[in-house]
């Protein structure tokens, strides 16, 4: 099945080689991956196999509200509200000891690269260090706990383009200075397209929205090398599930699904998707829903 977005089948040419191989090479060998920060997880990120399961950890992106007004907060608790304006009010404020005291692995009401609620700057806890001329042990743990020196503000600048342009000794620069993504600038601006209209086909279809890009922003393409397996997982709200993107050699592979707990059961829908610098493919999908509930009704002799 294609996407009806793009309904023309990729050319063989021009598709990665072999894709059908590796997405059977894929599917048959998916694990039990676990993903979401509490309060809205962990969730099971789809698939049963005949394998051995293993639990992973996928790190999070931060899919806020697209443009940062989260009028009604649908995406967030008010835990993670709260925290989220007192972490960026302490970022730029130079508190440092208070920042990773926020940032602790076991407070799972902030994330190391999301941005201030409400707000359109974009500018992560990574961000604000640069601004602010942080010292190098706490540049240093922040990168520690994940945060991704190859993420944009809204203007476009990485906290490597914000050090370099407040005069930041070369040691400090050094710390900021992204690795190179494996793929060119041309084929993440296309990658960053196709991907977005995968994702608009999945949560406009799960969450009966017309255009999700106004509750979700999803995550740019240039920052899957920085990750660990180079994946990141997107929460949907108000469901249990959502999305893991995951960069492999020139193109992305998109695993969706969600739980859907029923008297009879759990529903578990899933579906794979392959994005390349041609357009995007809709490659699997599966429904695995609980048997009907049985007839109680007394049998007439």
């Amino acid at each position: 099945m294609w996407s009806h977005s793009r309904r023309q089948r990729i050319p063989r040419g021009r598709q990665p080689v072999h894709v059908s191989d590796r997405l059977g090479d894929v599917l048959s060998g998916w694990t039990i991956h676990t993903a979401g920060g509490l309060p809205n997880g962990p969730h099971i990120d789809h698939i049963a196999t005949d394998r051995r399961l293993v639990a992973e950890l996928v790190a999070d992106w931060p899919a806020s509200d697209r443009v940062g007004r989260l009028s009604d907060r649908s995406c967030m608790t008010e835990p993670q509200w709260q925290e989220g304006l007192y972490l960026d009010d302490r970022a730029k404020a130079g508190k440092w000891e208070t920042v990773l005291e926020i940032l602790r692995p076991d407070n799972h009401s902030v994330n190391i690269n999301q941005w201030c609620p409400g707000s359109d700057s974009r500018s992560t806890v990574l961000h604000r260090a640069a601004e602010n001329g942080a010292p190098v042990d706490v540049v240093e743990a922040l990168l520690a706990l994940g945060a991704f020196r190859s993420q944009q503000d809204s203007s476009g600048m990485t906290p490597h383009q914000i050090a370099e342009r407040n005069g930041s000794t070369p040691e400090v620069l050094d710390l900021y200075r992204p690795d190179p993504s494996p793929l060119d600038p041309e084929r993440i601006t296309v990658l960053d397209s196709y991907l977005g209209e995968a994702l608009d086909w999945w949560f406009g279809k799960v969450l009966d929205f017309s255009n999700p890009r106004n509750l979700l922003c999803y995550n740019p393409v240039g920052v899957l090398h920085e990750p660990p397996g180079q994946e990141l997982w997107i929460q949907q709200p108000r469901f249990s599930g959502g999305a893991r993107v995951v960069l492999r050699w020139g193109y992305l592979e998109v695993l969706m699904g969600f739980r859907d707990f029923q008297e009879s059961g759990t529903r578990v829908v899933t579906y794979g998707c392959v994005v390349t610098q041609v357009g995007w493919a809709h490659v699997y999908e599966s429904d695995s829903a609980p048997p009907p509930p049985k007839d109680e009704s007394p049998v007439s002799r």
